[in-house]
């Protein structure tokens, strides 16, 4: 491979780069001189002479610049003269950052030093990775919900891990300084740098900088977002940060801070795998049995399981962080609470620990669902009957009046309806104590808007019709209500998916054998290839390059490991069935990293991991059988 810098006329300062290079940004060209021969493919590396500004990869070759008449009149505008020995090809360009070094040669070189070869092939490929993984991030925020597809070993599952990472905010590199200000709470307490607790408040924020009060202080001090987010970067770096100058204590005690809160998304992502035996009642709600603590036997009750509860979690925090920080508590919810409290409060107080409905019966305990009450007089239910809040509440949401309202609602149980002048006593109370009550002015603090994603591994490998249910329809309309087929006690059997909730899922394209994904369900998440890729560049001599090569041919034709296969069409070589595509089945890139364990090699690998496949592969009829022999004979770097 050759590589270039852009120097003499053409890369100096003030001789041409500067109007050039604006061309090159806009237009994804770059030259060469003289070299015809440069090559589509080759990446070229582009200074101001001096100064590296960016890596370029070829794409195709242009003879003259009057071939590209886009930019003609551009080099004209700027009197950029045009000359026979320049050679022109589009390119994608990659901006370099200003801390990258190279060795440097005067004028235009070919570069032999593979060190900096190789930096450049991983700054490229890092610079590839995370435009892909900014591409399904979008596409994440945008669809709510995708699958990663792919054949086996290409790490599907460690790129959902980290596009969750992405999304939840706990990859700490990907901060920013609107990050920081929306994690510095107004009124919130935390450690100095030396771990003393409660010792900062932060007063308040505005576009730049953090305003703290210290314990004993009466002025606040102030930390930049900017040199928080710098001091971030040393922790994460294992740099132990010095306190030198006087907003070091706060910048370095923010910064934990920060990142002791990032810590916590770890709750925010979840990795379930799915399997053929995978049902509803495990994913999303089920029946589950419990001993019955009023008397004998056992009560069968809903319960959300995993997508359930998940879910719950990511919509109470949608729900909180839209309320503001300073409110009113007078809502029909608060004054209900009060009510309930208060009745607790009489029932202490009193020395029988009763709160009189009638002159017969009364409340004689509570908890977080219900009152329970019973009179002295009863023969049977001597332990007290449950009066659910939940049921009070539909009472009062109806607008019933009388015992009779409440024996015409169809939405309360039976035995409301049998004890409905118990029922009714106290919401009567209850109105009765609204028309008193004080409505308080509190303070309540802002919660930070969390994204929770559930990443489902082998999503395909379940019935996902049956599985999903009636969340078909809560997928295509987040925020929701989609109508469950069990009601949880005390809830209803209503489901929300909040637009806070992402779900990722990954599938193996190569087995067949699992699940079908119709075209309702299909159509509800948006699918992104993850191909196969060279990782010699990243991995160095951990990657073997050459057994990964002749692997790939028995997928591809003519494979090139340097080239990028990402979006193209792939051609299919002559040992691959014409049933099969070779993204469907190509196998990846993890079984060609060298295992660390010092009691494992290659050779192992090889062995008895790559060629089992491989062979399985053409008894499964998607390699042909003229392809053993190659299986037989592969060695790789061995």
């Amino acid at each position: 491979m050759t590589y270039w810098k852009l120097g003499c006329r053409w890369g100096k300062k003030n001789q041409g780069l500067p109007l050039f290079y604006d061309v090159l940004l806009k237009h994804n060209i770059v030259i060469s001189w003289i070299n015809k021969d440069f090559g589509n493919g080759n990446l070229v590396l582009l200074t101001d002479g001096f100064t590296p500004l960016a890596i370029a990869k070829t794409k195709s070759f242009r003879k003259s610049i009057y071939e590209l008449p886009h930019v003609e009149n551009e080099f004209a505008e700027k009197d950029v003269p045009y000359e026979d020995n320049l050679f022109y090809y589009d390119a994608e360009i990659i901006p370099i950052d200003s801390d990258f070094t190279f060795d440097y040669i005067k004028g235009i070189a070919q570069i032999h030093n593979e060190k900096i070869i190789q930096n450049i092939n991983l700054y490229y490929n890092n610079s590839l990775k995370h435009k892909k993984m900014d591409e399904i991030k979008k596409l994440l925020q945008y669809k709510k919900q995708i699958i990663l597809q792919g054949p086996p070993g290409t790490g599907k599952t460690k790129l959902a891990k980290e596009i969750a990472e992405l999304i939840t905010g706990s990859n700490k590199s990907e901060l920013t300084e609107e990050d920081i200000r929306n994690l510095l709470i107004e009124g919130e307490k935390f450690p100095n740098a030396s771990g003393r607790e409660d010792y900062y408040t932060v007063a308040r924020t505005d576009d730049t900088k953090v305003h703290l009060s210290s314990s004993g202080a009466k002025d606040t001090n102030h930390a930049t977002f900017s040199k928080i987010l710098g001091r971030i970067k040393e922790i994460k770096n294992n740099i132990q940060p010095q306190n030198k100058n006087s907003q070091d204590p706060y910048e370095i005690a923010s910064a934990k801070f920060i990142l002791k809160k990032l810590h916590k998304n770890a709750n925010e992502i979840k990795l379930i795998q799915f399997h053929p035996s995978y049902t509803y009642e495990d994913f999303v709600r089920g029946i589950v049995s419990k001993p019955n603590d009023e008397g004998d036997g056992i009560l069968y009750k809903a319960e959300n399981k995993i997508l359930g509860k998940f879910a719950a979690r990511a919509l109470h925090n949608y729900e909180a962080s839209q309320n503001s920080k300073y409110e009113v508590t007078d809502d029909e919810d608060d004054i209900f609470d009060a009510f309930i409290e208060a009745v607790k409060d009489e029932m202490a107080q009193n020395e029988e620990h009763k709160y009189i409905i009638t002159d017969a019966v009364y409340l004689f305990s509570a908890d977080e669902t219900r009152f329970k009450y019973r009179g002295d007089n009863w023969v049977a239910h001597q332990k007290g009957l449950n009066m659910k809040y939940t049921e009070l509440r539909k009472i009062i949401e109806n607008g019933a009046e009388t015992r009779q309202d409440i024996k015409r609602m169809s939405d309360v149980e039976e035995l409301t309806r049998q004890h409905s002048t118990y029922f009714i006593k106290v919401v009567e109370k209850y109105r009765a104590f609204k028309k008193i009550y004080q409505p308080q002015v509190s303070r309540v603090e802002k919660t930070l808007l969390k994204n929770y994603v559930l990443i489902i591994d082998e999503i395909n490998r379940a019935n996902l019709s049956s599985v999903l249910g009636e969340l078909i329809y809560a997928l295509e309309y987040r925020g929701k209500e989609a109508e469950s087929m069990y009601r949880i006690e005390d809830e209803d059997n209503r489901l929300i998916l909040p637009p806070n909730l992402y779900i990722i899922g990954t599938m193996n394209t190569a087995d067949r054998s699992v699940g079908h994904i119709d075209y309702a369900i299909r159509r509800r998440f948006a699918f992104a290839d993850v191909l196969p890729k060279d990782l010699s560049p990243e991995l160095q001599d951990r990657f073997d390059v050459g057994l990964f090569t002749e692997v790939s041919q028995l997928f591809v034709k003519d494979y090139n490991p340097e080239e990028d296969y990402s979006g193209i069409e792939i051609l299919r070589s002559e040992y691959l069935s014409s049933d099969f595509e070779p993204k469907d089945v190509w196998l990846g890139h993890s079984y060609f990293i060298k295992p660390e364990e010092p009691e494992a090699n290659m050779e192992m690998r090889l062995i008895y991991e790559i060629k089992p496949i491989l062979l399985e592969y053409v008894r499964d009829g998607i390699l042909k059988e003229s392809a053993i022999e190659k299986i037989n004979n592969l060695t790789g770097s061995l």
